[in-house]
């Protein structure tokens, strides 16, 4: 294949292939060949410059005599010299020369008589092929139309060209499998020609979508069909009505005729849906018009390609299968009369080939879910389809009865595909005919569909069983969602009642495997499982308004669920340790929800968890390792039952003590250097996940960092969920043990504890703090909390990692903390802000000014301190601002800006403040200008500064605009869009674009106040920048379809018709001459002039959505050149 940059190109559509044949007459039309400069020999003998892989080019010179010219052997020399010069200078040369040769007109007639050489070597009929298609998708306008029938016959002549397997048909009773079968053979043994016959096809298939006249293009001289093979005869038989070009026969149905001859119809037919389906194939380079219009066409003819595949004789399973996945193809791409489906023979053919397996099962399978989907639009239209489907699904209920005969296990070893096969039926089924089994519950064959898919729900595989789960989810929300269902409730609470039983079996890990090295599958298998319990809360429960009282109508609540799995875990202590966890597992969810009653069992298990959390395990075995996770499960189960322990004041507090203590013991003092070095490790990994190999073995102390883990966030949930019933400095000192520990984590969290943890008991302790109600209790605790954490900012003020670290913590706590103005809180709150953070910030700045990630962390505790009490913080704003300009002089760090941001959002409309911001604004936005200026096209390595440079721009052009209008960076700024632009970082890019957006919708208040329908403020600041905005608009469009042109990422694509948008209201009467001097940056083949005027209009006068498509067309057509 042709590998140089220049030349390399893409296919059109997978399935397509191709067989070289005899070669067709020339195009029958002169172009007038452009000049272009002759490529330099290299120096070698003739007969070495001539020779390509041991072929001689005399007889290419000879077959293409008839366009011999400068251009053709100007391209020959080029080609000769890419594929065999030995010296990389020629073969760059040969290369650039051939990429330019490819976009002019004389190119046409030249890989037209390569492609019709039989002798020309297999590089150069490969570059013909590319620039063949590439021409007809993006040069296609140059021709004549009066050229268009010529190029047609000429490509699918290339097609046919030495079809020698065109002549096996219907009548023949293995024609077809035949050909087909040494279509597959030549195939495989000629994967170059193969390659070369798809390229030229793509031309033809593009050729059908971009002629502007394809009834024209398509029409062929009645001669010629006597010549069409026997497989496509019934649609010689039909001629097309008068005037009628959907009809067979008409447009576009002679080019598909056509490629029928060369056994490609079946691969053009299945490719519909990649090309023209919902997801369209954006390498057939089309606009949107046409491409709708071409697949309205192909839809149009619907019946007629059905009954083309219902004719065609196919005894082999391999000519079967490729008819049925063109059947498919059309199913999606189009829609089908619901009798025709009834009566077509293929759907019964389907549910026998799932019934028997083997190779056509699958695509079967496929075909039937497919027709499902459909009916599952409308019900009743496609009653006939569904009587059919459930008339044969029968077959599939004894297969699987049978399969399931001998154990579950047994079933999956002998036919898991069968299996799955019919689960994914019957699910389909299901939820197809969800509004049928809510009015027929008592059917038997709706019962039956519910009884498979709750055993394949059950099935040991998680593949399988994974299937039904949204379905379960669908059947319980429509239970709960119509009133007249509710006399139905206790039938379908069987079912939910089972399908909890079966989440609990499925739940349960297996004691033959370590749980903590347990892979993401296995974690989300459980989780998807774990849905089904916790959609009890929202979906199961029915309300019903009957005279402003509510009436509960259950199908299953979830102190219902919770009951049964209770139940559950009772008469399974004996089946060991592994189904007691997953009844922990599912409890978390179930439990969670469940309304707090003093009568519930629940309590006894509540009691029972801190003893067996605390219990020691020291066994290194699979059954130990089960225990350890069980213990991990129920300090979870824990956590989640805050609602629960919350109720019981002295079972709260005695709960924080222990998973307190717990956390202080979890490794045992004076370790071996050698568990601490693990420790450290096993610290550092993701979370609840393995470890990577098999046999990779956990000692008891790794499995105990999973403990600790799963310890911390269950203290943060208790002490966030009783943050309420811990209301005064005696009861928190009662958990004294929890307060202590979070001093203790601050000094050793970077040797034993790791810092998630810590900051997870950080977080629960301040949300006690935060809440507690009294001011002495308030004042204490929050001294308590933080004091610990400010000494640490000294004593390790040469550790920028634990710096980091402890600033972290203390943003956690400030942010948690809400107080009134004028509060004694506030107060507190304000003199430890200003007298204790502020100072640590500033040094702390002053330390590390090199470090982003210590700035990063000192801005953040900086900005919610503000936010916590701007009042008592607006003294040190002009430190503040002081402090943000020298370090930002010394580095560029993007987050002195955004503290810049804040500092607006707060002080904006103080007069006081507003000079200090003034000063703040244009020194900052002075030094970052300077910055982006000199990074030049190095902008995407700066993208955090871009992103908060823009950002701050448009945070005070928000909230403090005349100190945006005034600021002498403005202009530049602005200037600055046609380059900013280009970078592609989607959180610059959306920044940027917030700015840019901002200043169009400012200025577009101008033309509105003219109206008087504007806003009279903003029209005044609109009428500020227009000047300005007016000299960069221009070259920010062309800086626009220059960037389509570049072809941007998809995000930029989608914002680009609102940006234009925004220029075509902010500059109404200048917009259509900038737009016409724009068009000019796009690639001369992506849009033709009449194309270019289309998209104009729709730009200059369109709505939104005409805007947003004019914008689509050119840009997928610059992805098609690109690609």
């Amino acid at each position: 294949q042709i590998e140089s940059a220049g030349l390399r190109g893409q296919l059109w559509g997978s399935s397509c292939g191709g067989i070289l044949g005899p070669s067709p007459a020339a195009f029958g039309f002169n172009l007038a060949a452009s000049r272009a400069d002759r490529i330099s020999s290299p120096k070698a003998s003739g007969s070495e410059v001539y020779t390509v892989t041991g072929q001689s080019l005399c007889k290419v010179r000879v077959c293409c005599r008839a366009v011999f010219s400068q251009e053709m052997d100007q391209a020959l020399q080029a080609l000769q010299a890419l594929y065999s010069s030995p010296d990389p200078a020629t073969k760059k040369e040969a290369d650039d020369w051939l990429t330019k040769f490819q976009q002019t007109p004389a190119a046409w007639q030249v890989v037209d008589s390569l492609l019709s050489s039989g002798d020309a070597p297999m590089q150069f009929r490969f570059f013909a092929a590319q620039t063949m298609r590439t021409k007809v998708q993006f040069d296609f306008y140059e021709l004549p139309a009066e050229s268009y029938g010529s190029l047609r016959d000429s490509l699918l002549g290339h097609i046919d060209r030495g079809n020698t397997l065109r002549n096996y048909g219907t009548e023949s009773s293995a024609g077809f499998d035949q050909a087909v079968a040494l279509r597959r053979k030549w195939r495989q043994s000629n994967p170059a020609d193969v390659e070369l016959q798809q390229h030229t096809l793509a031309a033809t298939a593009a050729l059908a979508t971009v002629a502007p006249d394809r009834r024209r293009l398509c029409q062929r001289t009645q001669g010629s069909r006597q010549h069409y093979p026997g497989q496509l005869r019934h649609f010689q038989q039909r001629s097309p009505a008068q005037g009628d070009e959907n009809a067979p026969g008409g447009a576009p149905w002679e080019m598909t005729v056509r490629i029928g001859e060369s056994l490609y119809c079946i691969d053009f037919l299945a490719s519909a849906d990649q090309v023209f389906g919902e997801n369209n194939n954006l390498k057939l380079m089309t606009d949107s018009f046409k491409r709708e219009h071409c697949k309205e066409r192909l839809q149009s003819a619907t019946s007629q390609v059905v009954q083309f595949l219902l004719n065609l004789q196919c005894p082999s399973i391999q000519a079967k299968r490729k008819v049925l996945e063109c059947f498919l193809s059309w199913i999606k791409f189009t829609n089908l009369q619901a009798n025709d489906i009834a009566q077509n023979p293929f759907l019964p053919e389907c549910f026998k080939y799932v019934v028997e397996g083997g190779d056509l099962s699958e695509t079967a399978t496929d075909i039937i879910i497919e027709v499902l989907r459909m009916c599952s639009l409308d019900l009743s239209f496609f009653q006939p389809v569904i009587q059919v489907i459930l008339q044969h699904i029968t077959g599939l209920r004894s297969k699987f009865d049978a399969l399931l005969g001998g154990g579950a296990q047994a079933a999956l070893d002998a036919d898991q595909d069968g299996l799955l096969q019919i689960c994914r039926i019957y699910v389909e089924t299901g939820e197809c005919l969800v509004p049928l089994i809510m009015a027929q519950s008592n059917d038997a064959q709706v019962v039956g569909i519910l009884q498979v898919i709750l055993r394949c729900t059950d099935l040991p595989s998680q593949e399988i069983s994974s299937i039904p789960l949204e379905f379960w989810h669908r059947l319980a929300h429509e239970v709960c969602r119509h009133p007249e269902t509710d006399a139905k409730i206790d039938q379908f609470q069987g079912v939910y009642v089972e399908l909890l039983s079966i989440m609990l079996r499925r739940c349960t890990l297996s004691m033959n495997e370590d749980p903590f090295q347990a892979d993401d599958e296995v974690t989300a298998y459980r989780q998807r499982f774990l849905g089904l319990a916790e959609a009890y809360g929202p979906w199961l429960i029915r309300f019903k308004n009957n005279h402003n009282k509510q009436d509960s109508l259950e199908i299953l609540t979830p102190n219902t669920a919770m009951e049964h799995v209770l139940k559950s875990l009772q008469e399974g202590q004996s089946h060991g340790v592994a189904v007691q966890e997953a009844h922990f597992f599912a409890l978390a969810s179930v439990g969670a929800r469940a309304e707090v009653r003093d009568g519930s069992v629940l309590w006894q298990l509540i009691q029972s968890l801190p003893p067996l959390i605390s219990q020691p395990i020291q066994e290194n075995s699979p059954e130990g390792a089960m225990l350890h996770f069980t213990k991990k499960t129920a300090i979870e189960l824990l956590g989640h039952l805050w609602q629960w322990v919350k109720t019981r004041p002295d079972f709260l507090r005695s709960a924080l003590e222990m998973i307190s203590q717990l956390l202080l013991q979890s490794v045992p003092p004076g370790s071996p250097a050698a568990v601490l070095e693990r420790v450290k490790q096993v610290q550092q990994a993701p979370r609840f996940k393995g470890f990577g190999s098999a046999d990779y073995s956990l000692s008891v102390s790794d499995k105990s960092m999973f403990f600790d883990q799963a310890a911390s966030i269950a203290f943060k949930d208790i002490c966030f969920g009783g943050k309420h019933h811990l209301q005064d400095m005696q009861e928190l000192a009662k958990v004294d043990v929890g307060v202590r520990s979070v001093g203790d984590c601050r000094k050793m969290h970077h040797k034993l504890m790791p810092i998630r943890m810590h900051l997870f008991i950080v977080d629960g302790i301040g949300a006690v703090v935060a809440n507690l109600q009294q001011d002495d209790a308030f004042r204490n605790g929050l001294e308590q909390l933080v004091t610990p954490l400010v000494d640490g900012l000294s004593s390790e003020r040469q550790n920028p990692n634990v710096l980091s670290e402890i600033l972290d913590r203390l943003t956690t706590i400030i942010r948690q903390i809400s107080v009134r103005e004028g509060t004694t809180k506030a107060a507190d709150v304000g003199r430890l802000i200003s007298s204790t953070f502020w100072p640590l910030i500033r040094q702390t700045l002053a330390q590390h000014p090199s470090d982003g990630k210590v700035v990063e962390k000192s801005c953040r505790l900086l900005k919610h301190s503000m936010r916590c009490v701007p009042d008592l913080f607006k003294p040190n704003v002009p430190d503040v601002a002081n402090t943000l300009v020298t370090a930002f002089q010394q580095y560029q760090h993007s987050s002195y800006l955004y503290s810049a941001e804040i500092l607006a959002n707060s002080y904006a409309n103080d007069p006081e403040v507003v000079p200090v911001l003034t000063q703040l604004f244009h020194q900052l936005s002075s030094i970052g200008l300077q910055c982006l200026m000199s990074a030049g096209d190095r902008l995407q390595e700066i993208t955090e500064l871009v992103e908060d440079f823009y950002g701050m721009f448009e945070r005070y052009l928000r909230y403090a605009p005349m100190i945006v209008l005034e600021a002498p960076t403005l202009p530049p700024t602005l200037q600055l869009w046609n380059v900013v632009i280009f970078v592609q970082q989607k959180d610059a890019v959306e920044a940027i674009i917030a700015f840019i957006e901002a200043v169009l919708g400012l200025v577009a208040e101008v033309s509105k106040a003219n109206r008087r329908a504007g806003d009279e403020r903003k029209a005044h600041y609109g009428q500020m920048l227009r000047p300005h905005v007016m000299q960069v608009a221009p070259g920010f469009v062309e800086a626009l379809f220059r960037l389509i042109a570049g072809v941007p990422t998809r995000y930029v694509q989608e914002c680009l018709p609102s940006i234009l948008d925004g220029v075509r209201n902010a500059f109404p009467q200048e917009f259509p001459t900038w737009l016409e001097n724009a068009f000019k940056q796009l690639p001369p083949n992506v849009a033709s002039k009449a194309e270019q005027q289309k998209f104009g209009e729709q730009l200059v006068r369109g709505d939104d959505s005409q805007v947003y498509e004019a914008i689509q067309d050119p840009s997928l057509a610059c992805h098609s050149c690109s690609a």
